[in-house]
């Protein structure tokens, strides 16, 4: 378990640091692509810790985000 918690955490700095550049105007060839990619690691690595604790991350995402979207008063829901 704690492999895959700091697995997402190198990946979320990672994502991070391109953001930091892109924000500040660094010229980094494919950089929405670069960081595309490190959110798509972030989501995986989510992923498979949440198979790891038996945590079902879809359920448990779409029971999150309706809460908030009730809590806020959104209609925007998720299925």
């Amino acid at each position: 378990v704690t492999f895959w918690a700091t697995a997402i955490a190198g990946e979320v700095g990672e994502m991070c640091n391109l953001i930091k550049k892109f924000e500040r105007g660094d010229y980094i060839p494919d950089i929405h692509e670069k960081i595309g990619k490190e959110m798509a690691d972030v989501l995986i690595y989510l992923d498979l810790l949440g198979y790891k604790l038996n945590i079902n991350l879809e359920e448990w995402t779409i029971k999150k985000f309706n809460e908030v979207s009730d809590r806020v008063n959104s209609p925007l829901k998720l299925k």
